[in-house]
């Protein structure tokens, strides 16, 4: 039960009236009831930023080679050094090559996902009393200074060490997952709660992972022929584009608030974020929330901070794939799972309660990954990636479900705390994935796999117990009248 003091200091997440709008307020424009403008510039932004994505990846792997004495390691239309498979030296420089460029990459995506986690609550609270708008313009800068970073270094062939700083930019200014938070805000600042809100989610993530298929395809094609400057370079002016379009063309889900009850920046901005998960309402919602929090935390990491390993695994031997292959894999894969997906949700969903769907993504997750970790042929691979598609629905599932927990004075705030908690794991569990990685290479590189499916078992269990846990409550929906306590 929240007492009068505890509701009195986060009174700004509870709505003024203490009614709950299961609709779009009625002061928002009408054509604000269409997101389609919003989900098509944050689709841009997708593609700017996942196009660095590959780009680095590649370039760091190829300067790394270099420095063995192997120059144009990604671009070399010659038989690799890597088809030298009984080769004992070579094999000796194939693996030191991949311990060097795990180590970069690891720590480069640390240090943007890191950097990020506090700027990510100033950036929830600006969203709520600013405007959504300036949240994303902050984190669509931050993009393109990461991107002119590159860019100099690429121009000048400078030392692997200046990348650092661009990834730095990018994560005080919030990285990906704000892009992703001020999405879904702006989503669930227009649409009602239940499932249209839930079905809505998974749409939006399907359209940014197909921004993210296509960036990812376009990139390995783009290296390969044009090498790493003209792709960046096309990026950084799609991430100018996108700034023109977010300025001019999309509206404000949520103007300024003048009244807002928060004055300034304070310690109270870190504390409203996450007063879900420690203050109990009347609804006994706050253990069903740490639930859903670490189901959609560990899982988004599990699916996500693995970028680097799969990449390198797929470079080293036995499979020797190179970057075009790798790109078009990658990119195809993103495109079914989201297609099948999504609409295996659509179906599901008169037939299945949202928490029964964690546990069958869990389960085929743990499936999938496992048979990554063994793999030793390409069919392996491919049997991986078609057995994984449905577990890419445990995280639009969750944070609908957490979306529906929450008032719509708290979506702000509520989804700026998740995405620091996804900031601050992924950061953990890119550092964790690289070590295993580079300290099982010589005896089972696919050790890394079945770590994420030992991690993907435990959100099981956890999903098992919210589903036997959340059957009598509210049956099928989880729509909930959030009211100001007393």
């Amino acid at each position: 039960m929240m007492t009068k003091e505890g509701s009195d200091e986060h009174s700004s997440l509870l709505r003024e009236n203490s009614v709950d709008r299961s609709h779009p307020p009625a002061d928002i424009p009408r054509r604000l009831m269409c997101p389609c403008i919003i989900e098509i510039t944050i689709s841009m932004y997708f593609v700017a930023n996942v196009i660095t994505v590959p780009i680095s990846q590649f370039y760091v792997y190829n300067q790394v080679a270099k420095s063995y004495g192997i120059p144009n390691y990604i671009r070399n239309d010659e038989a690799s050094i890597c088809d030298n498979k009984n080769d004992s030296e070579t094999s000796d420089i194939i693996n030191n090559i991949q311990k060097e460029a795990s180590n970069q990459l690891m720590y480069m995506s640390f240090v943007s996902s890191f950097t990020a986690v506090i700027p990510t609550f100033f950036l929830g609270y600006v969203s709520d009393r600013w405007g959504r708008k300036v949240s994303f313009l902050i984190t669509i800068l931050g993009l393109l200074l990461h991107q002119l970073v590159y860019i100099v270094v690429f121009y000048l062939e400078a030392p692997l060490a200046y990348l650092y700083i661009g990834n730095a930019l990018e994560g005080i200014t919030g990285y990906m997952s704000c892009a992703i938070m001020t999405a879904f805000i702006m989503l669930a600042d227009v649409t009602p709660p239940g499932k249209q809100r839930g079905f809505r989610i998974a749409v939006m993530e399907g359209v940014l992972a197909s921004s993210v298929g296509l960036a990812i395809m376009g990139g390995g094609f783009w290296i390969k022929y044009s090498g790493f400057l003209i792709p960046m370079l096309c990026s950084t002016g799609l991430s100018v584009v996108t700034i023109i379009v977010w300025l001019v063309a999309v509206p404000e889900t949520r103007p300024f608030r003048e009244n807002h009850s928060q004055s300034g920046i304070s310690i109270n901005i870190i504390k409203r974020c996450f007063v879900f998960y420690y203050e109990e309402t009347t609804q006994k919602r706050r253990g069903k929330m740490v639930a859903l929090l670490i189901i959609l935390v560990m899982t988004a990491t599990c699916l996500t901070s693995k970028s680097n390993v799969t990449t390198l695994f797929l470079l080293g031997q036995p499979f020797c794939w190179s970057e075009v292959h790798i790109s078009v894999v990658n990119s195809l894969q993103i495109f079914i799972n989201w297609i099948v997906g999504i609409a295996f949700l659509r179906l599901i969903q008169y037939w299945m309660r949202d928490v029964s769907l964690l546990s069958l993504g869990c389960f085929i997750g743990i499936i999938g990954f496992v048979t990554l970790g063994f793999a030793q042929y390409d069919w392996m691979i491919y049997l991986y990636m078609v057995i994984v598609t449905f577990s890419v629905l445990v995280v639009p599932v969750s944070r609908s479900m957490l979306s529906k927990l929450v008032s719509s004075e708290e979506q702000g705030a509520m989804f700026a705390g998740v995405a620091a908690m996804e900031h601050l794991v992924s950061a953990l569990g890119g550092l964790l994935f690289g070590e295993i990685y580079k300290d099982s290479l010589t005896f089972l590189p696919g050790l890394v796999f079945l770590v994420i499916a030992g991690l993907l078992l435990i959100i099981l269990i956890l999903s098992a117990f919210l589903n036997v846990w959340m059957k009598d409550w509210h049956g099928r929906e989880m729509d909930i009248t959030i009211e100001a306590e007393s």
